[in-house]
């Protein structure tokens, strides 16, 4: 069982740098839409950032919770699932929202890039906080960055 402290690194700091992540890429590859959200103009980089982190949570969740209990699951193959169902629940949910608040994406080539944006970013914050998390490895913030 995670501590109370790992647990809120796992489930709020990750998904935060995650969420940063995908919402800076879409800034660059994503128009800045409006969209209405619960009664708010609501940015559609800021909905696929929030849907990164969601995304995050989820894959998390489901490593945590769901991998190792499946019966016949092999413990050393939850790792692996896990680092295959991350960047794929965070990309699909990713897509799913910029789906739902820019409207019908039409074309592979765009599905693929919000997708991408919201893999990539899972990818790419699971590094940033593994490098900086002191609890990952037991290294202290300024070990772990060099």
């Amino acid at each position: 069982m995670m501590n109370k402290n790992n647990t809120m690194q796992t489930y709020l700091v990750k998904p935060a740098i995650v969420g940063g992540i995908a919402y800076a890429a879409s800034m660059v590859f994503v128009s800045d839409a409006r969209v209405p959200f619960l009664g708010m103009d609501l940015s559609a980089n800021v909905a696929i950032g929030g849907a990164a982190a969601l995304g995050n949570v989820a894959s998390s969740l489901a490593h945590d919770y769901v991998l190792g209990m499946l019966p016949g699951s092999d413990p050393a193959m939850v790792e692996w699932q896990a680092a295959i169902l991350g960047p794929a629940l965070t990309g699909g949910a990713t897509l799913l929202a910029a789906n739902l608040t820019i409207g019908s994406i039409t074309g592979m080539r765009p599905a693929l890039e919000l997708a991408a944006i919201g893999a990539g970013s899972h990818v790419l914050g699971s590094y940033v906080y593994g490098a900086v998390s002191p609890s990952m490895s037991g290294k202290t913030i300024a070990a772990a960055t060099f």
